[in-house]
């Protein structure tokens, strides 16, 4: 297991205080499932949290140890689809206990509000291929992971304007083998254009399991993926609606940092990038 606090002095300047790091996970057009099959997403998101390592050195033990309580069944660290799906480490973890875990790791997380925020952005991929045909949205956004991180970028200089006295934030991405291509496209979004840098610190990548804070982004991205596909797909009925206990509990019941962009949203978008040449 790899300290937050470790990593947060070794990915800022000595002289930095504040020493905020984003935990991201992506959400892309495709993913990989457990036998090797390609599936295609509706959504395209990123999500995560951004707090001090201070914030993230007080939740680590509290997430190990109620992790730890299942070692013998063989949990050794939190993967949200892998725990929903009851396969691999979670495979001899029966429903009550499934339910126990993610109430535990959810409300630890908005226990720490307002000291960790929840960041996210979205597109609905097919209202994408539907919608946008603007040539020069296009050759800025070329894809809807262009579009979700720079509205993730914005939205974290919003926040750092008032919490960080304008240090930068270093975003630290969940690396998974299956995604490298889209590990390269991050590395070319930081790079795209130069204002990011006066946002954005070094960013960096590391793996799940060894790296508590990238779990707790792949709880929130999870739901809200999820919640987003609900909204744009249905089914919109009473017994369905609004967010899971999940996501209410590790946002703090609050609204999150972010956008999400379906066919309205888009147009929207489109119109105000032709006029002003920003999102």
């Amino acid at each position: 297991m790899v300290s937050i606090t470790d990593l947060a002095d070794a990915l800022h300047p000595r002289f930095s205080v504040w020493k905020a790091m984003a935990m991201l996970k992506i959400w892309g057009n495709g993913y990989f499932d457990e036998t090797g099959t390609h599936e295609v997403s509706a959504v395209t998101a990123i999500g995560g949290y951004v707090g001090k390592k201070e914030t993230w050195a007080g939740i680590e033990p509290k997430w190990q140890a109620v992790l730890a309580e299942y070692r013998e069944q063989g949990v050794r660290w939190f993967h949200m689809s892998e725990a929903l799906a009851q396969t691999g480490q979670f495979v001899r973890i029966d429903k009550p206990n499934l339910n126990y875990i993610i109430t535990q790791l959810s409300k630890m997380l908005g226990d720490a509000s307002p000291h960790l925020e929840p960041f996210f952005a979205a597109v609905v991929n097919d209202d994408w291929d539907a919608v946008v045909t603007d040539a020069d949205f296009l050759k800025r956004y070329p894809k809807p992971i262009y579009l979700c991180f720079d509205n993730l970028v914005q939205n974290l200089w919003r926040w750092a304007e008032t919490h960080t006295g304008g240090e930068l934030v270093v975003p630290i991405f969940a690396f998974h083998k299956e995604y490298t291509p889209r590990m390269k496209e991050i590395g070319d979004l930081y790079g795209a254009h130069d204002w990011y840098r006066n946002v954005l610190g070094p960013v960096a990548f590391d793996y799940p399991e060894r790296v508590i804070p990238l779990q707790s982004a792949d709880l929130i991205a999870h739901q809200m993926n999820w919640d987003v596909e609900k909204r744009a797909f249905g089914p919109h009925d009473l017994q369905s609606g609004g967010q899971t206990n999940c996501l209410y509990w590790a946002t703090g019941g609050r609204f999150t940092h972010g956008n999400w962009f379906d066919a309205q949203g888009l147009k929207l978008t489109i119109e105000r990038f032709k006029r002003t040449g920003q999102i």
